[in-house]
Formats: structure tokens, sequence, C-alpha cells
């Protein structure tokens, strides 16, 4: 999205360079609890999409004085890239809620070096929809090598046991659950519910290509 801050146009994206330089700051990792908060990130924003057209921190703020309709279309961008997150948000809060919340320098290093996504493309382009698949299933990138590992360990273990043993007796893996037979009914309201979120994500699509 664009805006104007003394006649001059500023793209404003949701990204996470612009967690970074919040981060970078004000000394502290990224939550937005205060006015000041919303202010700076807005303005970590502005900075992190605009290298080649830097605006003082002070001309900002005199912006954000002189023009209250400024605020407004900066709210309206946090706004939406929320709204897009939450479309695609299937997390289980009450899981979540127990795991370690990872820093952003972790997250980041997870991204890069673990999953070997381009760091350009982390800082910059990436939606955090993509990052939440991500983390959630990253153990897809070593799948393969922990089966292996398995099998090897099935096949010694089963040499040496007079029992018929299973995989998941050797060790159990997250997508073993996977496999498990699902209720795949679906009721009127999930329907719904599924038309609703349909035509929101389509609403959005417009918004981002126009």
């Amino acid at each position: 999205m664009q805006i104007t801050i003394n006649n001059r146009e500023y793209k404003v994206k949701y990204t996470i360079r612009a967690l970074f330089i919040f981060e970078q700051i004000t000394g502290k990792s990224f939550e937005i609890k205060t006015l000041l908060d919303h202010y700076v990130f807005f303005y970590s924003m502005i900075l992190a999409n605009n290298e080649d057209n830097v605006i003082s921190w002070d001309d900002f703020i005199d912006a954000v004085d002189n023009d209250k309709t400024l605020i407004e279309q900066l709210n309206k961008i946090i706004t939406e890239y929320q709204t897009k997150d939450n479309l695609f948000d299937d997390s289980d809060k009450e899981n979540n809620d127990s795991k370690k919340k990872l820093s952003l320098s972790e997250l980041y290093a997870i991204l890069t070096l673990q999953l070997h996504l381009s760091p350009e493309y982390v800082m910059d382009r990436m939606e955090f929809y993509e990052i939440r698949a991500l983390m959630k299933y990253q153990y897809y990138a070593h799948k393969d090598n922990w089966e292996q590992a398995r099998l090897i360990s099935y096949l010694i273990a089963q040499v040496n046991s007079k029992k018929k043993l299973k995989f998941s007796d050797i060790i159990e893996f997250e997508w073993d659950k996977e496999n498990e037979v699902l209720n795949t009914s679906v009721s009127n309201e999930e329907i719904a519910k599924l038309r609703e979120q349909a035509k929101m994500v389509a609403l959005q699509l417009q918004n981002d290509l126009g």
C-alpha cells in the first residue's frame, strides 16, 4: 500500500524487516502496547520498505500531527494484514499456549538456516500465514531422514525381539497421527463458514491486486 507524506509517496508493508527495525529502535521484543509503540511500528514499516526514500522520525511525527488521516491509513494497513493472516489461522490455541514463544531472531534463523529460505524473501516478501504453516510443519523438511533412521532402528530391534513390533514402538512421530482415520463429514454450519471465508479471501485478493 502507498501513503503520501509531505507530497512524497511511501510504500508500507507489514514485514519481518519492519519487526526487526521496531526491536532495534525500541530495544525490546516486538509487542504493541502503547500509542508510542504504534507510532514506532508505523515508522518502522516505512523505513523497512523505502530504503531510497528515508524519512526522519521528526518529519514523520510532524506529518502525523498535521494529517490525522495518516494514522487512519496506517491502522487500516495493519488491520488488513491481520485479517488476511487470520483467514488462514488453523492453530490450536490451547497447544500453542503451552509452547515456548520464539524470539524474532530465532524465527528468522529457523526459516533461513534450517528451512533454507532466501533471507530477502523472509525479510521483505513473506506473508505471516506462510510462516505459521512452515513452523507448524517444519518437520517435513527432515521427514525422510527420520523415517530412514526409524526403519534401521526397527529392523535391528525386530531381529532381536521375539514379539512383533510396530514402527511406533520404536519412536512415534507427529505425522503418524495424521494417518489416523478422521471424521470427514461436514456440517451445514461449517459449509456456511467456509463460504464466508472464501468471500473474504476473494475480496482481500481483489484489494491486493487493485
